[in-house]
């Protein structure tokens, strides 16, 4: 059991549940603690007033053993979490994610949130909700991140709600809420954010139907001269891969700023030109990331001295014969373990198949997929996602497929696909999908 004293804010977590009590209180909030202390060591532990005020001073963790024996720890000063705030009001979402999928959005949109005070409104995350997935968006100017988070539960209907989090905020819901050791691409510790109009309240809700640790933070109220990074970075992405072979000046901290999102989420990151116009550089890694990285204006002096710098390093090293387009193999081909592993034959999987990896059968993926779909009567690519075990993206793949033959429905915006095969036709569906990859 662990008492904590964190700044302005006195927080006990007994029986799974967080008691917080405000330090505008005084004195009285730290009676009342140590009263809450007493009651649950009723018999034992007897910790004198004066002691505990002494030990509460200051920024002070205490833990109390089976023996209960008494320890303090330095733990971080600042936290902004409401103290028993009571009636939160009525929910205007209500959101499960798991803690391992919130945890790494947040980690790596937070360094392209804007640190410069002459632009408040840029220093904030911005969470877009809907049906299926939560968008965690962030930008100073010169860079970009957004990160997308699958939603394992949304009790709101409508796309196009936001809101939110300031980065003091963040850095705590990642200091309190900690995903298991288990490495699982799908997890249990799921967390449910409730969103009202005043508050933001993340409890710790386990997978399992048992409520633990909740803590409610204050509601930042969202700016309406917030930029909309989805219509700029969906524009953005569209130009990717357009623009001719260019140079492009930019900071090599904003470009470090990648690094986390390449970090968090293990796996490379994908850099493609815009469009001539734009100068800027689209940054993907994986299914759930994608940024910007904008150019950096540099005056014609710098532009001057690296033309020289340019011509330089062509004497130096050579000019190289471009007009046969080719590049000469002076390495050989690197090739990781894990990309071969990864990397499909292209022979192998035809265009429009879905490429499982490892040693599934395509096939037995697709079978699985409208067993899940008929069976429950709902086409949700994120219910794919949950019951299969697999990424967003494939689990996409597999429900287009579904709609190639007829299966399911169109897309409708986030909303469900309209299922259009019966229950009592699943079997024969199961025996036409099979037969049909045997042709």
């Amino acid at each position: 059991m662990t008492a904590v004293y964190v700044g302005p804010a006195l927080v006990c977590p007994l029986d799974c549940d967080y008691w917080i009590g405000s330090a505008e209180d005084g004195d009285a909030a730290v009676s009342a603690m140590l009263e809450h202390l007493r009651s649950y060591f009723a018999g034992g532990h007897r910790m004198g007033m004066g002691d505990a005020m002494e030990a509460l001073k200051g920024v002070t963790e205490i833990s109390i053993d089976e023996r209960k024996n008494v320890t303090t720890t330095e733990v971080p000063d600042d936290i902004s979490a409401i103290t028993n705030p009571g009636d939160v009001g009525p929910d205007r979402m209500k959101l499960i994610v798991s803690a391992r999928d919130f945890r790494a959005g947040l980690k790596s949109v937070i360094p392209h949130v804007s640190k410069d005070e002459n632009t408040p409104v840029l220093q904030r995350v911005r969470a877009y909700v809907s049906r299926e997935n939560m968008l965690l968006g962030a930008s100073d100017r010169y860079t970009m991140g957004m990160a997308c988070v699958s939603l394992w539960g949304n009790e709101y209907d409508d796309d196009g709600e936001a809101f939110e989090l300031e980065p003091r905020t963040v850095s705590e819901i990642l200091t309190v809420f900690k995903p298991g050791k288990v490495k699982d691409e799908v997890s249990d510790d799921n967390l449910e954010i409730r969103v009202t109009d005043r508050f933001i309240v993340i409890t710790d809700v386990a997978g399992i139907g048992i409520p633990g640790k909740s803590v409610t933070w204050p509601r930042t109220a969202n700016d309406e001269s917030f930029p909309d990074l989805r219509k700029l970075l969906g524009s953005m992405v569209a130009q990717a891969g357009s623009a001719s072979s260019r140079a492009m000046n930019t900071n090599g901290q904003f470009l470090a700023r990648f690094e986390v999102a390449a970090r968090v989420y293990d796996d490379t990151l994908k850099i493609e030109p815009t469009s001539e116009n734009a100068g800027a550089l689209v940054l993907s890694c994986g299914e759930s990331f994608v940024g910007l990285l904008m150019p950096v204006r540099i005056s014609e002096e710098v532009a001057a001295q690296q033309a020289a710098n340019q011509r330089a390093w062509d004497g130096w090293l050579g000019q190289v014969d471009m007009g046969t387009g080719e590049i000469p193999d002076v390495f050989p081909e690197p090739k990781s373990e894990k990309a071969e592993q990864e990397e499909p034959d292209a022979e192998e999987v035809p265009e429009g198949q879905i490429s499982a990896g490892d040693d599934e059968d395509p096939v037995e993926l697709l079978c699985q997929a409208a067993t899940l779909v008929v069976t429950a009567q709902h086409g949700s690519v994120s219910m794919l996602q949950r019951k299969m075990r697999i990424g967003f993206a494939r689990a996409g793949l597999l429900m287009d497929e579904l709609q190639d033959r007829e299966v399911v429905g169109p897309a409708d915006g986030s909303k469900a696909r309209e299922v259009l095969v019966a229950a009592d036709g699943l079997e024969d569906l199961l025996v036409e999908l099979r037969e049909d990859a045997d042709v």
